[in-house]
Parts: structure tokens; sequence; C-alpha cells
């Protein structure tokens, strides 16, 4: 898939979360170490509060970059929020997404 098809469906992918409730926030250079966060895990961390199903991604990545990051977090927190830990919901999601 090119770059400009990971925009598209990074778009789409956005707009599927927003009608799920969440809210998908493009951050530049607020992560820190990290390529994204929900906010199931923000608060174990020490990330700085987050509003309920919120999801932030760093947008200094590629379209095709925040596309997977965007995907393994919705994954990650649906796992978490099922009552996986957050390491064993991390470690699934990366073995089934990226």
């Amino acid at each position: 898939m090119t770059n400009l098809n990971y925009k598209s469906s990074l778009q789409n992918l956005k707009s599927k979360a927003r009608q799920e409730g969440f809210t998908v926030r493009c951050l530049k250079g607020k992560l820190k170490d990290y390529a994204g966060m929900n906010d199931l895990i923000a608060s174990q961390i020490g990330y700085p509060d987050m509003d309920k199903k919120t999801i932030d991604i760093d947008s200094d990545m590629s379209y095709k970059n925040q596309y997977i990051t965007l995907a393994h977090e919705l994954r990650e927190r649906e796992k978490m929020s099922k009552g996986k830990k957050y390491w064993n919901a991390h470690v699934e999601t990366l073995e089934e997404i990226g």
C-alpha cells in the first residue's frame, strides 16, 4: 500500500473510531517515547490525564505508522477493557497487528 493509500486508510480508521465514541488526537512531539497511547494505560504509566475513550498518536510518523499505531491502540484497548493486563494485551496485539 502506498503512503497515499495509508493516508486514506488512516482517515477511515479515525472515522470508525469516532463512530464508536473515541476521540483520536494526533499530537506532534508530545508522546515522548511512545508512538501511541490509550486512556486505559495512560494513568498506569504516568502519562498526563486523558479523557475516557481517547487515543493519542504521534503525528510525526508516516501515515503507514500512524495507521498501524491507531489500529494497535484500538485493539489493545479493547483487550484491556475486557480485563487483560496491559503487557498481555500489548504483546497479543503486536502479534496480531504489529
